[in-house]
């Protein structure tokens, strides 16, 4: 038990980076495959609920399959011999018909490492992932029932994950902010690319892995976006969506402001206000 690294974000902030870098951390070795990352999944994944509870979750309810989900990762944290980090986009909410019970279960947890970026570049990436326009995009961070694999009903679904509810991009990151008992680091997306070395090494130390400055640095070579993006032109990437030619895209920042309208960025600003103030992404 509390064995856990939540791996969180609102989607396209820079956790499918980190994981890549990290499964080059663990490779330590001169190259590195974009298809062969060796971390534990998503917390919404099918397979893992599945595999745990022995149970075909096509047979429960959307409310059912929340509360079981808890107890399928604290089953799987009691059976890890290592540490396991797992990838989420859930927002850390309140488990219905539960005071004080949230999805996300802290008792298996150890730590989380929680990547934020500006809303304003969120945008031109999901749009690039979903297939999108900028408009509906923009409608989406701003929407409180935002979610992904939506499953409203009891209805067999070809999805290998589970429905995922996100919120606004400002409920989301505050949910993740203020809610979690267990320590969390809030890593920017724009520290990562500005300040890398520095940024990851600081997430390797807050996880408590030992590896060198060296070996730090090899896997931040290994995984730049130049080399990433190459990679997926070369052998494709699993990760990317139908809809999208590739997953690394731009990767660049700032670039959401020069594809937004004013009007636009005013209503991000507008919806996300307090959580882009507190990480700097007002202006």
């Amino acid at each position: 038990m509390n064995n856990i690294i939540w791996l969180a974000s609102y989607p396209k902030s820079g956790n499918t980076w980190f994981r890549l870098f990290l499964s080059a951390l663990k490779n330590n070795e001169a190259s590195f495959d974009i298809n062969g990352m060796k971390t534990d999944g998503i917390f919404s994944g099918k397979i893992h609920f599945e595999d745990a509870l022995d149970i075909d979750s096509d047979d429960l309810y959307l409310q059912e399959i929340q509360h079981y989900q808890s107890l399928a990762w604290n089953y799987i944290s009691t059976k890890a011999k290592n540490k396991l980090f797992v990838k989420i986009h859930d927002a850390f909410d309140l488990l219905k018909d539960y005071d004080d019970k949230y999805l996300i279960p802290e008792e298996a947890t150890y730590k989380a490492l929680y990547f934020v970026r500006n809303p304003i570049d969120v945008v031109p990436s999901l749009a690039n992932h979903s297939g999108d326009t900028i408009e509906k995009t923009v409608q989406f961070l701003n929407k409180s029932n935002a979610s992904l694999a939506d499953r409203i009903n009891k209805k067999k679904s070809s999805s290998p994950q589970f429905y995922q509810h996100l919120g606004t991009w400002n409920e989301h990151v505050k949910s993740w902010h203020t809610r979690p008992s267990f320590p969390v680091l809030f890593l920017r997306y724009e520290d990562m690319k500005l300040n890398s070395f520095e940024t990851f090494k600081k997430a390797v130390e807050f996880l408590d892995l030992s590896y060198s400055d060296e070996q730090i640095q090899r896997a931040l070579d290994l995984t730049s976006f130049e080399k990433l993006r190459k990679e997926e032109e070369n052998k494709g990437f699993k990760e990317k969506s139908l809809h999208a030619n590739f997953f690394f895209n731009k990767g660049e920042i700032n670039y959401g402001q020069s594809l937004l309208t004013e009007v636009q960025i005013k209503s991000i600003k507008t919806a996300n206000k307090e959580m882009m103030k507190h990480f700097g992404y007002w202006q």
